[in-house]
């Protein structure tokens, strides 16, 4: 390899390791998606001081597939034990609007 792409090895690694792992571990449980997008959108937008140029293409890759989130698979929120109770009530009000 050559320095470039050492380099860029090393920055893939580091957004792989502290972000990506995690994620693509916890997709399959489906009762936490709606908390685990969220998380990922927060954790990205912290990690565009690590690495602006790896976070803002994973950030548009991400937002290109929120297309799905509705009110109505929010409440898969409902059945996560990392959902709080209070933000469950909220969910709950904001679905009977």
């Amino acid at each position: 390899m050559n320095a470039h792409e050492l380099q860029a090895f090393k920055r893939i690694c580091m957004f792989t390791t502290t972000l990506y792992v995690k994620a693509w571990f916890t997709a399959p449980v489906t009762c936490d998606a709606p908390y685990n997008d969220l998380s990922l959108l927060q954790q990205l937008e912290v990690f565009n001081d690590v690495d602006s140029h790896i976070a803002q293409a994973a950030l548009g890759k991400l937002k290109g597939h929120l297309w799905y989130i509705s009110e109505h698979l929010a409440g898969l929120s409902l059945f996560s034990n990392k959902v709080f109770s209070n933000e469950k009530r909220l969910i709950v009000a904001a679905l009977l609007l």
